[in-house]
């Protein structure tokens, strides 16, 4: 056997051994249940399954207590968060002396949802306090939260904008018209055209 061919035979018999030691190697890797990374019986197989026949019942154990009921626009808190924020800042006050004013001056929107709901109006001074506690640290753990402030600026990216939050059933999507006002301008949507 020349040279130029026993190069060539043990080349390719080198690349074949090691594609077949790298083959049986990771197969004996994935098949020991030490490799198996994730805590709990997952790796085992015994949480793929659930036994329902215990919890079976012939009636929901639920009770309906009222019907259900389509959340407002300022029941949502990201929103209603927003509406004190625009107000605080178009009044010229400062959120101290708005606390204090209490809900009074404040659009009726608001005024109604707060006379509901009064520890809500103190929880969103509490959580405004908070969070200009946070910025005023955000340098020093900036890099520690960097994931979670990514994770949280992405999901809120969606709450923000004019059609955000979806319109009431009948409502011209982006904007915040009443019903009656969308009935009227069909109407006279469809009188003009009646008349044209």
């Amino acid at each position: 056997m020349d040279r130029r061919s026993f190069l060539k035979y043990t080349g390719s018999a080198s690349g074949t051994l090691a594609l077949a030691g790298i083959s049986s190697a990771g197969y004996f890797a994935g098949a020991g249940k030490d490799s198996h990374t994730g805590f709990g019986r997952t790796p085992y197989g015994k949480d793929q399954f659930f036994n329902r026949k215990p919890f079976l019942v012939e009636k929901p154990t639920y009770q309906v207590v009222d019907s259900p009921q389509r959340i407002q626009y300022i029941e949502h808190l990201f929103r209603r968060n927003g509406e004190m924020r625009r107000y605080i800042h178009s009044s010229g006050k400062t959120p101290q002396e708005v606390r204090k004013q209490g809900i009074k001056p404040l659009p009726k929107l608001l005024q109604d949802y707060y006379k509901n709901n009064p520890e809500a109006f103190d929880e969103f001074f509490m959580a405004m306090e908070e969070g200009r506690k946070q910025r005023a640290n955000w340098e020093k753990y900036k890099k520690k939260y960097m994931l979670a402030d990514a994770w949280a600026a992405a999901h809120s990216s969606t709450m923000r904008g004019a059609n955000s939050f979806p319109s009431e059933p009948g409502v011209l999507p982006g904007n915040r018209i009443s019903r009656e006002l969308t009935q009227k301008l069909s109407s006279s949507n469809h009188q003009l055209m009646v008349r044209s």
